[in-house]
């Protein structure tokens, strides 16, 4: 087997020309540690919209408070620290930001919405992630109402039915 050796260019690089990362802050979300949302139109956009309902429909909050996450009031914001979920930790240092619906973990360096969260924490790709979100979605008050409207008119309905039989019943019972 022949072996070619190439010089290939690597430029030396000194621990000074590193650039240190910032240190994350209470609210990392604040600094711009999230990539920013790209709407490029079309079927993506929908896909965005249908995402954004469903963070919208289950707050992060209570997802975590239904899976047993003990939260304290962090300052006098919208914003709550606890242990993280996500790895063994003595001291809390998950926080989660409820008008904003992220999280950011100081610990693991972990941050995101309630999809990377459950991506995070259940270990499942992004599609299956999601369905797995729609299948805890509890029912669109628009789907309950209409539920009890078809309810409401079918009872109507068989009401209006016996009462035509009792009226014509009636009308055949009354002499003229």
């Amino acid at each position: 087997m022949w072996a070619y050796r190439f010089p290939i260019p690597c430029p030396i690089l000194a621990f000074a020309d590193l650039e240190k990362p910032a240190p994350p802050t209470i609210l990392a979300w604040e600094n711009r540690c999230f990539p920013p949302k790209f709407d490029s139109g079309g079927e993506s956009s929908t896909m965005a919209e249908n995402l954004e309902r469903l963070k919208q429909r289950i707050p992060l909050l209570e997802y975590l408070q239904r899976h047993n996450w003990k939260p304290c009031r962090a300052g006098a914001r919208q914003e709550f620290v606890g242990l993280c979920p996500l790895h063994q930790e003595t001291h809390p240092s998950f926080y989660v930001n409820a008008s904003k619906n992220l999280f950011y973990c100081h610990g693991c360096g972990q941050g995101g919405d309630l999809i990377r969260f459950v991506q995070l924490f259940l270990d499942l790709p992004f599609r299956q992630t999601v369905a797995h979100l729609e299948q805890e979605l509890p029912p669109a008050p628009v789907f309950r109402l209409l539920e009890e409207r078809q309810l409401f008119i079918s009872f109507n309905c068989t009401v209006i039915r016996k009462l035509q039989t009792i009226w014509s019943a009636a009308e055949c019972a009354i002499p003229l």
